[in-house]
């Protein structure tokens, strides 16, 4: 994120609601995180044509799609060109090539034909097998479906199951599944109709995109009509700490599943039920389906159960008090029988597990961008919620920290080289109540590969910043030098920023044969070896992409030796932006969903073998007066934003984000960011991405209800803990 410019509004067309979770509590390969339970849906082939064979073996680029297949080039006409390939291994293919040669973002996606009807509680599912061939890596590749209440658009769905690695070259399976019924939180209309899509947004100026179609098969699923199926937790191994509560969201699936019912959430040990917890959700359950959310909140403190593993097991039965229903069939695999009771049988699901630690924990940041400054004096900083400070520049500070004398060899000398960076630290970490996440970005011009390229995230107030060091070895030696210079007040080091994006990261142009990624590893292999030289307990994280979706652009990087990048860092993740969990009611504050963009990171790291590393997000925040955050439907009125719900509703939001960061396993989470260093009261400016300041009558003030929901989150899951590696 630039210091100097708002977060960078996607070109995404997003029109709905992710609507399904995932199924596989500890998977290891991208096929299992499906909601294809087959002993609760029977599935039919409803078309699996072989898209290869149904073009001619050609090179002409007027071709159109194949028969039963129709494309759309978005606003900005690109130009496509559809061949049959028998050559490459593996084949054949359809091979789509996408050229962007406009000057504006592009976007393309492919529909399958016919809509299909989909009766509630039945799945429609929608397979592709593709190569991704070539593509930049701002392109968001996705398999999904428009969904239709009738002939009403409602939406569209792409769960993180249906997220194309883009920075994989090897044949990827990808499965979108859409439940019928399922209602639309932006349109409150039940599903119908779904149609199959193939996307790519977000095509740069002069990008090309080749995706080469090995198959595409549409399924239909009958689901029994027996209540729901609760989805398996994706690997929850959270340490819960020493914090007082611990939130669990329980995800299923259902059809003609309404009324009065209990449902009641236990965590096991090898002793029996150490805790267990209840709910009434029958306005949920009986309004909405497909998608149904039941949470729960438990004090699982380690002060007051034992430290150790245990077992989230689920059920729920009717309100009167009858054993539990049979969620599916008896030979699903993630039943479990309690035969203490009468017939029917009592029975739970294992959903999931969750360590109990007492070193466990949130570690919540901040990113303060303009402190120490004017804004200072304005505002004051919340300081005491915060463990740690993260900053890419408080005024410029990427000068300070990487000193360059005008040959590009380090500044030992100059008494004054550390006077900013010193006036940063003394500000967060001078009495040791809390520490700085130091994010090594950036080449100073005399360091610089590049030195008069003026990147457009940062103007000409840096030319050369967003280039490759020109040296290394000089690199590491400033890394060195910074932790050395702050020892004892280091929480974490960060490799980069948003390597993913060219305004951040354009490499070293003396290396035009060596890939990006393979420079950016090499200049993290630096940051480690650098680190880890002076004190090996501060830990590393891996540059963070700016969103899940690119996340695999870093986790793909190799260095110039071959080795993976991940080895050269201890902790993982990427920013998220525009996402938002639910209330107490179960109801999203946003259409688009915070679980699945976590649940997505986790895919990643299971798919690139690093699912034991720690996952961070070292920028969370909305762009929260603009269509990129859709407000649930019914928050507030038609055309407004996020950012007109009332102040109760935001701080909510806030605490119920922060909640789902520790749910879903997050280690250290910088929320971004507390001031953008002027009086417009507008979202873009000024008003921080998290609603800590409002604005009226050309002036700001601090947003008190919202930072209360951060403290109180703080009290509820944040930890004190030191962070490790």
């Amino acid at each position: 994120m630039s210091w100097k410019d708002s977060k960078r509004v996607s070109t995404r067309l997003l029109r709905g609601v992710f609507v399904l979770a995932v199924a596989a509590a500890a998977a290891t390969s991208a096929s299992a995180q499906l909601i294809d339970n087959p002993s609760y849906v029977t599935y039919t082939a409803a078309a699996s044509p072989a898209m290869p064979t149904l073009l001619p073996p050609t090179t002409a680029s007027s071709l159109t799609p194949p028969p039963g297949f129709w494309d759309e080039r978005g606003t900005v006409p690109v130009t496509l060109n559809y061949q049959r390939d028998n050559t490459t291994a593996g084949g054949p293919y359809l091979t789509i090539t996408i050229s962007n040669n406009t000057s504006v973002m592009g976007n393309y996606t492919l529909h399958a034909s016919p809509d299909r009807a989909i009766a509630v509680g039945n799945v429609a599912r929608s397979k592709i097998g593709l190569v991704v061939a070539q593509a930049p890596s701002e392109v968001f590749i996705n398999a999904g479906f428009y969904q239709y209440a009738g002939s009403t658009y409602n939406g569209q769905l792409e769960s993180e199951t249906s997220v194309v690695d883009g920075a994989r070259t090897t044949l990827q399976n990808v499965s979108a599944e859409l439940v019928g019924g399922t209602k639309s939180w932006g349109t409150n209309l039940s599903t119908t109709q779904a149609h199959a899509i193939l996307s790519a947004y977000n095509i740069p100026p002069g990008g090309v995109v080749v995706l080469r179609v090995k198959s595409w098969t549409l399924d239909n699923g009958v689901t029994a009509g027996n209540g729901i199926m609760p989805l398996s937790i994706l690997g929850r191994q959270q340490n819960t700490g020493p914090s007082k509560n611990f939130k669990v969201s329980v995800e299923m699936i259902g059809k003609s599943f309404s009324g009065s019912y209990v449902s009641t959430l236990e965590v096991v040990n090898n002793l029996g039920v150490i805790k267990q917890s209840s709910s009434h959700a029958s306005t949920e359950w009986s309004t909405q389906y497909g998608r149904i959310v039941d949470n729960f909140i438990l004090d699982m403190s380690a002060a007051s159960m034992p430290v150790g593993d245990y077992t989230l097991r689920y059920k729920v039965a009717p309100s009167a008090g009858a054993p539990g229903l049979q969620l599916g069939t008896t030979s699903t695999s993630v039943a479990e029988v309690n035969y203490l009771w009468a017939n029917p049988a009592d029975y739970r699901y294992r959903i999931g597990n969750v360590t109990v630690s007492a070193t466990g924990g949130l570690h919540l940041g901040m990113s303060f961008h303009y402190y120490p400054g004017a804004s200072d004096t304005k505002f004051g900083a919340p300081y005491g919620t915060y463990k740690f400070v993260r900053s890419l520049a408080s005024d410029k500070l990427w000068k300070p920290w990487w000193n360059v004398n005008p040959d590009g060899s380090l500044n030992t000398t100059d008494p004054n080289r550390w006077i900013d960076l010193d006036a940063w630290a003394n500000k967060f970490a001078a009495t040791g109540q809390r520490k700085l996440l130091l994010t090594f970005f950036g080449s100073p011009t005399a360091a610089s590969s590049n030195p008069t390229l003026i990147s457009n995230a940062w103007g000409t107030d840096a030319p050369g910043i967003s280039a490759a060091p020109k040296d290394l070895n000089v690199f590491r030696q400033a890394v060195e030098a910074t932790v050395s210079h702050l020892s004892g007040r280091v929480f974490a080091v960060e490799c980069w920023n948003e390597p993913n994006s060219r305004d951040m990261f354009s490499g070293d142009p003396s290396k035009p044969n060596v890939p990006l990624s393979t420079q950016l590893a090499d200049i993290c292999q630096k940051v480690y070896e650098g680190t880890k030289a002076i004190d090996s307990s501060i830990p590393v994280i891996c540059p963070q992409a700016d969103s899940p979706y690119t996340a695999g652009y870093v986790y793909s990087a190799k260095t110039s030796a071959g080795n993976p990048i991940t080895n050269y860092c201890d902790w993982v993740g990427a920013h998220i932006y525009s996402r938002l969990s639910n209330d107490t009611h179960s109801k999203p504050y946003a259409t688009q969903s915070l679980n699945q963009a976590l649940r997505l990171l986790k895919v990643r790291s299971q798919q690139y073998g690093i699912s034991a590393k720690k996952l961070a997000v070292t920028e969370f925040g909305l762009n929260r007066c603009t269509w990129s955050t859709t407000p649930a439907y019914g928050r507030v009125g038609p055309g407004q934003t996020l950012d007109d719900l009332a102040n109760g509703d935001k701080a909510d939001a806030m605490f119920q984000a922060t909640m789902t960061m520790h749910e879903e396993g997050v280690t250290a989470l910088g929320l971004y960011s507390y001031d953008h260093g002027d009086d417009d009261p507008t979202c873009r400016r000024g008003g921080s991405y998290i609603w800590s300041t409002l604005g009226s009558d050309s002036s700001q003030y601090l947003n008190s209800a919202v930072l209360d929901a951060f403290g109180n989150a703080r009290n509820q899951v944040g930890t004190t803990t030191t962070a490790a590696p």
